[in-house]
Parts: structure tokens; sequence; C-alpha cells
């Protein structure tokens, strides 16, 4: 049976073999032609060029066309008589747009900065210029003067991605405040974040028809695209907040005027937001009902594509209508990409409180602001929605990458005509670490003062429910479990505190590689005393199971047939020898008692954004592997990029440090496994060192600073095991045996009756009760046994002989 598995098993792999080599030698050297594209006619290439010139504006440079295929048919065509030639179509009519202005709203003594547009009356750009940027390797970016790039959250500008190489970045042009007159730069701006667009109202010749056009489900992009004008600007240099204001007007048959205010403190980690639709003279109660949304942020930057398992996601959050029990909800890129659009999520008996797209570290979250009246609060959205934003240069085996954002449209409004009618709705636009409470940590860094109002923090953490961005449990059936039990509650609690005893070890000055190994020794001391006792029972166990062996494998052999009386046998003799089987259960409540404190530390570690970019010893970055040597692009199905997300790709770098994790916790499990005592041991213990060689794989991308844990926890049980003495576990008095027809040994059990185990407490009792339960059960067996002479055929007799006529008494 084993020699056919084997046979089978290598059948699989040399045919694998033959079909990735002949993929491979067909891909590299039996290229396929590239697929011919129709050349557009004349007069459609004509309309193309006038209608592009006239989108983009009149400096566009013209469109550059492949040379004409030569006709064949040349000269038959010649000798035909000519034709009337057709009527060239006539480009659409588009006014030119105008050039947009960048206003700057803080500065670089900001802990944020922006970079408003007066298109749309929006954010363009972002910056947090108290954290650095990374590249797509999970590098460090520099500026031209060799200091560190501050991290641009909304980058503002197109940035195709290379799909051929990691190492090649898409040109960042630098923009600045003023009209953006170059033609380059202008080509490369993207879309505004947190742009307003409106929905058409019945009365709105604009409406599509047929499936053609705005409508309720497809908003007008007239407020997106028109140019707002700035009404106001404040920027005090005495430390003061920063205040821009834009306006635009809305004509028939909605007569409104649009007015968007935006504020940034010098310490906030929040752009404050806030939409006032006013009447205008001709506005008429109940014609030209407005409804708008608002997009979210857009192009995220996704760092270390190459090692990272979170990319982009969408996160929405809500309370209750008295604002607690705070939840909420997760689509990630691929998901939304795929399904060409999230999940909608309505607001129903409750009220929304951010909606939110994030990355592994960062996000980007729009709140509704709790410093408003409640039924502003309560009305501000009707349903948010999870939106695929296609760049066009999107890979689609590779969907995970594309961009993604979130829009949350307003309930239908039906304002007044009197200025007193006026609707205000407030929001905060929160841009910062994902773990929004790691901002209490900022303190004197690089020099500078960058610490945070704790109160601020809270309002955030609380007021606004942002602590559900991270602390929160996941939206699958295991996670739904985990949250109705409290363990996600006590994970959370874990993983904070985590957080709280690596910000005090910094503190000290300490780098952060040294932090994660003083905390990695904190919990090894904390649990050595639980560790130490689940070993000795351990050894108990092992030694009482190896003097009962032989017998073990007597009943094995006696009731091979009847797994229930083997069990049943084994559960005796067991207790003959003061095992309970509840001993096995004690160690996995030890063990089960460590998971909330090592999970603590995996999401801790995950979740800080403290280690990006942070070197120590060879590793450049603790948020990214070592990479320790660069072993090209080329490696098939492991290091191609085209290959990205698939199982077997792993990186363009060699990482020792999994290499090194994987194999300490391989030389731990050889020397605490202890030696088979039958054949099923036998095959878990092999099946458990292949797990470890599929470990170095799932682990080969982990961040330095998780691998760091590893081997500090691995070198620390191991000399655990080798310094520190082995507890001697006490002499049991069931282990003697009397001797046949001789005394019975001291304290030895009377006959029928289980070995006493000892013990008080807990623990103790409950295994007295089990005990007590196990002899009933033993009673009752005797009681009514069985013959054993293989028949099947019971102890007593059949009566054959008993008169059947004979009545029974009554």
């Amino acid at each position: 049976m084993r020699q056919k598995i084997f046979t089978n098993a290598l059948f699989v792999l040399i045919a694998g073999g033959i079909a990735a080599g002949w993929w491979y030698v067909d891909k590299t050297y039996f290229p396929k032609p590239a697929p011919k594209v129709p050349e557009p006619s004349r007069p459609a290439r004509e309309a193309i060029e006038a209608l592009a010139g006239a989108v983009v504006g009149q400096s566009f440079p013209a469109l550059e066309w492949p040379a004409t295929r030569v006709d064949l048919k040349a000269d038959d065509a010649a000798k035909e008589p000519p034709k009337d030639k057709p009527k060239p179509v006539e480009p659409p009519k588009v006014t030119p747009r105008l050039d947009p202005e960048l206003v700057a709203i803080g500065d670089e003594s900001f802990a944020t900065q922006a970079l408003l547009t007066t298109q749309g009356g929006s954010v363009q750009q972002l910056t947090l210029n108290h954290f650095d940027e990374a590249n797509r390797l999970g590098l460090e970016v520099k500026q031209a003067d060799g200091k560190p790039q501050p991290l641009r959250l909304i980058p503002g500008v197109i940035r195709p991605r290379d799909k051929t190489s990691l190492k090649i970045e898409a040109p960042f042009p630098t923009l600045v405040p003023g009209k953006v007159t170059e033609i380059d730069t202008r080509a490369r701006l993207s879309e505004p974040s947190y742009v307003v667009l409106h929905y058409p109202s019945d009365d709105d010749p604009e409406r599509g028809v047929g499936g053609e056009g705005p409508d309720d489900k497809t908003p007008s992009t007239k407020l997106r695209d028109a140019m707002w004008t700035m009404v106001e600007r404040q920027a005090p240099t005495d430390g003061g907040p920063h205040k821009v204001v834009f306006e635009t007007e809305l004509g028939a048959p909605y007569f409104l005027k649009l007015r968007k205010t935006f504020t940034l403190a010098p310490r906030d980690y929040h752009v404050g937001f806030e939409l006032r639709i006013e009447p205008l003279p001709g506005r008429t109660k109940g014609k030209g009902k407005f409804r708008y949304q608002i997009a979210g942020a857009r192009g995220l930057p996704v760092e270390g594509e190459w090692y990272t398992q979170i990319y982009r996601n969408v996160m929405i959050g809500w309370t209750n209508r008295s604002g607690s029990g705070a939840k909420r909800t997760i689509e990630d890129a691929l998901t939304i990409n795929t399904k060409h659009g999230g999940d909608r999520v309505d607001r129903g008996e409750n009220q929304f409180a951010y909606a939110a797209v994030a990355s592994q570290y960062f996000t980007s979250a729009i709140a509704i602001d709790d410093d408003q009246p409640a039924d502003a609060r309560l009305g501000a959205w009707d349903y948010v929605r999870p939106t695929r934003e296609p760049g066009g240069w999107e890979d689609p085996n590779q969907l995970f990458l594309a961009d993604v954002t979130v829009r949350a449209v307003s309930k239908l409004m039906d304002v007044g005509d009197k200025a007193e009618d006026a609707v205000v709705h407030k929001y905060l636009i929160y841009n910062g670490p994902l773990k929004v409470r790691l901002l209490k940590q900022l303190g004197q860094q690089h020099g500078r003062d960058e610490t945070v109002d704790p109160a601020l923090v809270d309002r955030y953490l609380d007021n606004l429910s942002l602590r559900t961005l991270t602390d929160y449990h996941s939206p699958n059936f295991f996670g739904r479990l985990a949250n109705a039990i409290w363990w996600s509650d006590i994970v959370i609690t874990f993983t904070n505190l985590m957080h709280g005893v690596l910000g005090g070890l910094h503190s000290t000055g300490l780098p952060w590689g040294v932090c994660i190994m003083l905390l990695t020794v904190c919990v090894r001391l904390i649990l050595v005393f639980p560790s130490r006792k689940q070993q000795a029972t351990m050894a108990r166990m092992q030694e009482k199971m190896a003097k009962m062996k032989p017998e073990m494998d007597k009943l094995q052999e006696k009731y091979k047939d009847d797994p229930q009386a083997l069990q049943q046998e084994k559960t005796k003799l067991m207790f003959k020898h003061g095992v309970n089987p509840l001993s096995t259960m004690s160690g996995c409540l030890l063990l089960f008692a460590q998971m909330p404190v090592f999970m603590g530390l995996y999401f801790c570690l995950q979740e800080s954004v403290f280690f990006r970019l942070q070197p120590f010893l060879w590793f450049q970055n603790l948020a990214a592997p070592d990479m320790l040597v660069w072993w090209t692009e080329s490696i098939p199905w492991v290091s191609t990029p085209d290959n990205m997300g698939g199982t077997t790709y792993l990186g363009p770098f060699l990482n020792i440090l999994p290499i090194l994790s994987v194999t300490l916790i391989f030389i731990q499990q050889k020397l605490t496994m202890p030696p088979p005592t039958d054949e099923q041991q036998e095959m878990q213990q092999k099946m458990m060192k292949f797990m470890v060689l599929f470990m170095a794989v799932f682990f080969y991308k982990v961040p330095s600073g998780l691998c760091l844990y590893f081997i500090c926890s691995t070198a620390w049980a191991l000399a655990e095991r080798k310094l520190i003495p082995k507890a001697k576990s006490a002499p049991a008095a069931d282990a003697v045996e009397p001797t046949p027809g001789g005394p019975a040994a001291p304290n030895a059990p009377a006959a029928g009756t289980a070995a006493p185990t000892g013990g008080g407490g807990f623990m103790g009792k409950l295994r007295a009760k089990l005990e007590e339960m196990q002899q009933q059960a033993d009673n009752q067996a005797t009681r009514q046994i069985r013959n054993d002479d293989g028949n099947g055929a019971p102890r007593n007799p059949i009566r054959n002989d008993r008169d059947k006529k004979k009545k029974r008494k009554r």
C-alpha cells in the first residue's frame, strides 16, 4: 500500500514537472505574436482627436496613430470610378475645461498637510509629515536632497503600475500650490478625493432616459467637474488652524448654493469638512429635490507589494441610534473588483459612523462629526457602498492590486426656499494610522514634538467609533463565534497591552528590534511557571504510559475487532495505574490559557505602524522581510512579477530569517517529541515534520520583526529545556505493584477500586468525580458481562425445556 502511494505521488510530481517545463519553454522560446489591433477609420480618428482636445484642453498634444497598413487591393481600387467622400463626423461641442488651482492647507510643521483643488472643491493630495513613504519593494523613498519622503497617503496623481519589475516606479510629479498649467502635470492629475456628486431629481432635464445618463443609481458629474470658487482662505502664521472655503451653484430646477469648508489644525490628524446647502432665489419647495454622494479617498499606496497580505480594504462602521454598540463590515480589493462593486450597507434602524479606505497600516476615513445635532448625524447618509475605481492598467489576474474607494449617499432632501432652511452636514476626514490608539505613543521623534492630544485620540476612538477599524472580530463564522464567547475581546485586550509595553520600552531609547526581543523575554518569563508545570505533567504522563505499554499492546491484540470494548478496557487500565484521561486535557488548558498572550503579541507586531522602515541588524524594515540577497525577478513561478499572489511566489529576495525560524522550530520539535509507541503516532510525527516544511513556505514573506519574535521565543524554549533542571515527578504509590501472593504494597488501593490520583482543588474534585462515575460503570459492566468464547452466545444457557404453555403469575 505504501509503495502504491509512493508510486502515485512520484507520477504526479513527474507529470507536473513536465507540464511546468513545457509551459516555461513555450512561453520563453516560442512567444506568441502580438494581436493585430484594427486601425480606426479617418473620420472616427478625427472625431476622437477633437474630443480628446476638447475634454483635456486646447494645449493637449495630438494623439499619435500608427502608420496606415498597405492595402493589397490599392491598384484595383484606383481603377474604380471615384466615389463621393463621406462627410467627416462633426466633433461634439464641448467647452474647454479650465485649469484647476491647487490650494495648500497646512504646511510642513503640521502633522497633516493637503493640497485642495478648485475642481470639485475637493482634496487632490494629502501628506502625513510624521510618517515616511515606502515603495513597492518595501524600502524607504528618498527625496532629491536625500531626506526621507513624507508619506503621501492620497497621492493625487496617476501612477500606472509597471507589470514587468517591482524596481520600476511610475514618475511622481511634484504638486505645488497654484494653477496647474503644465501639460504633463495636468495629464497626470488623478480624480480628486472626497468629491461631491448629486443625483438628478425627477424634474431635472439632465436625468437619463432609457437607462442612459444619470438617474437614481448613477449620479451626475456636474459638481465634480465644475471649477468651484474659493471665497475664503485663512493661513495664520501663529500656529492657528488653517481654513479654505469653496462655493458653487446649481441652477434650475434646484436653485441651490453649495458651500464646502475645510479646516486643519497643526496637531490634528483629521481635516474638518462642512457641507452647507443653501436655497437661492427662484427655489421652490417640492421641486429640485437634492441627494448627494461623497466619494472617498483614491489611490492609497500599497507598500511592499510582493510580501504584503493586506492591500486595500473598505470598512464601513455604524452604531445604534444611541451611539453605542459599534460594528463594522470589511471588504478587500479582490472581492470588490471581482464583483464589480461591494455590498451595499443600508442605514436601517442604525446610524452610520464612518466609511474608510485602508491599507495595512494607514487609513483615510470620512466620519460623521459628533459635534452636531443628533438629527443631522442620524440622517446624513442613507446607504454606503464600496466601489472599484479602474484606471485602465489593471491586470485581470491581479485584481487584488486594483484601486477601490467607498461612496456614501445622503437621504433625499427637500430643501426649503428660506435662508433658515439651509442644511448643514459636518464630517471629519481622518488620515493616519489604522491602529488609532497608537497616536498616543507619538512623542519626541526626529528632533520634533509629534505629541497628539490624548483627548483628541479618545474622541477618534470612542465618539467617532474608529476603534473598530482594528479592534473588531473577523467577518467570518469563526470570528462571530469568537466574539460570542468573548474570545475576541480577550485577544484585543492583550494586543493593546502588548502595544503599551512596546511603547514603554521604546520610550527608554531602545531600538524597536531590541524592544521586540525584550518583550518576547518578558512574555516567556510570565509563562515559565505554567510551561514548567505543563512539562512536568506531560513527563509523568509519558512515564506512566510507558509502564502500561505492554498491557496496552495485549488489550489491542485482544480487542482488535471491538473498538468500543478496547476503549473501555484502556480507560480501566489507565485508572488502575493512576492515569486520568483528564490529565491530558490539563496540558491543553495550560496551552489554551497562553494563547491570548501569544496571539496578542502576534497582532501587535502586525499592526504597529512604528516598525515600518525601522532598520535593525542587516534588515532595513522591521515590517518587511529581511531581504538579504536579491535573487532577481526571473525565477519561474518563484519571483516573476506575473506570478505575484500565487502559492509558489516567494518574491525577488532571499530571506534568511524565516529559514532560521523554521530551523529552530524543527530542532525544538525534534528534541521535545517523545518516541512513538505505535504506528499511528509514528505517522503523526512524520506529518508534523512535513508541516514544518510547509511552514517554511508560509512564513517566507512574514515581517522580519515577527521572525525576530519567533527566533527569540524558540531559542528561549530550547535554552529552558537544556539549562533549567527538569521537574521531577512525585513517586506514585500506584506504580508499586504487589508481589503475587505477598503483602499489599503501602498505600495500595483496595481490590476493585481505582487508584487515588491525589490533588485538591477543582481539578482534583473533577478527577475524583470522574473516577466515581467510572467505578459505577465498571460495576454495571461486571453484572452484564458476556462470555469470551467467540460465538457471541450469552453466559446463561437457553431454556428450551421451559413449558411455554404455562401461564405466568400476574
